[in-house]
């Protein structure tokens, strides 16, 4: 493999701008590669690209360091210090995408994309670098987002907590934003176990991506949410057009909501040791359901008695605020379903009719 040093940048590289990104990322010719480190990527990226990092965590943070306390000289050489024997499986990685058009980035446009770019054209690669790096196309994200006209009609499925909302959007074949799974928390207090929350930056990047797969469409499927969907904020656009939606309720059995909550929440040891210490810390919950109630509840999951422990917490304390929430809402249509699939059909029926009539 031909030595071409990193960290020696020519000044005038094959760019794109991030606008051009946009599109492009949605054409198959084209391979987007993140060369940041997996923190970075896990944090904010650019949808569907991938992720070949040049440092891992501990590698930046060192670099950044040595760059802050010394200086950028003894910061790039630590960094070729890193990168040098790892070239032969980034190598490797790249010729993945050999005989496509390569898009590279790091944070915003600087020293680690130029230097991958710089070494790939020189192994005869077809590769150009984004010009000024994530940061451009947050911007881009970000100003998309201050303009969007939302044309589809959103249809908001509510219901009792572990009613099966989630469950019939997963299932249906109409088309979904499935707002949680892009968030990646629940929406509840104990939303996050298992999970890995995404930051508010990458949530936004998706839900536009999701909304352009989804393209022109008359009807739009989602969730009923608060504001939140963990720490993510649902966008003024697409909030405020759930809010004006049509309003249809899926519920189900005590008993078949506790078997989701079980599954969802208790899958392994680990999960279920954090339900009891959520449950245990979260204060609302005596203020909610009073003491005596929670140390019940407590016990009972304590003592491996999930199942009883759950439907306690369902009846006590999220049905009682879901229905609080639901008391002034009105609802297009209310199923009452533990199967599944006949919520679906009966969800895809009722979409079908408001075809119907609209056309």
């Amino acid at each position: 493999m031909e030595r071409i040093p990193f960290f020696i940048v020519d000044k005038d590289l094959p760019t794109v701008k991030a606008k051009e990104v946009d599109l492009l990322r949605r054409n198959s010719n084209y391979v987007i590669v993140d060369v940041r480190s997996l923190g970075e990527w896990e944090t904010d990226r650019i949808p569907g690209a991938v992720n070949i990092q040049l440092l891992d965590n501990s590698e930046r943070a060192e670099v950044g360091t040595i760059y802050k306390q010394i200086g950028r000289r003894e910061a790039v050489a630590k960094g070729w210090e890193f990168v040098e024997p790892k070239l032969e499986s980034m190598l490797a990685e790249f010729s993945k995408y050999q005989d496509k058009k390569l898009i590279v980035y790091c944070w915003r446009g600087g020293l680690r994309s130029k230097s991958v770019v710089k070494w790939l054209l020189g192994l005869g690669f077809d590769v150009v670098q984004l010009e000024k790096g994530n940061k451009a196309f947050r911007e881009v994200v970000r100003k998309k987002l201050q303009s969007y006209e939302l044309k589809p009609k959103i249809i908001v499925v509510y219901g009792l907590g572990l009613s099966g909302k989630s469950e019939v959007l997963r299932a249906t074949k109409l088309p979904v934003i499935d707002l949680e799974d892009l968030a990646q928390h629940r929406s509840s207090v104990y939303g996050a176990i298992g999970l890995k929350p995404r930051s508010q930056k990458l949530f936004e990047a998706l839900l536009l991506d999701e909304l352009d797969k989804i393209g022109d469409v008359q009807y739009i499927l989602v969730e009923g949410e608060s504001r939140r969907v963990g720490d993510a904020i649902i966008p003024d656009f697409f909030f405020r057009a759930m809010s004006k939606g049509i309003k249809i309720r899926v519920d189900a059995s005590l008993d078949r909501r506790s078997e989701r909550f079980e599954k969802d929440y208790c899958f392994s040891e680990e999960s279920t040791q954090q339900l009891i210490k959520i449950t245990k810390e979260t204060n609302s919950l005596i203020r909610e359901m009073g003491k005596k109630k929670v140390s019940e509840l407590i016990e009972l999951l304590e003592s491996g008695n999930i199942f009883e422990g759950l439907k306690i917490l369902l009846k006590d304390y999220y049905d009682l605020k879901y229905e609080h929430y639901f008391k002034d809402m009105k609802f297009e249509m209310i199923i009452c379903e533990d199967d599944v699939e006949i919520a679906v059909e009966k969800v895809e029926g009722f979409v079908k009719k408001l075809d119907d009539k609209n056309n």
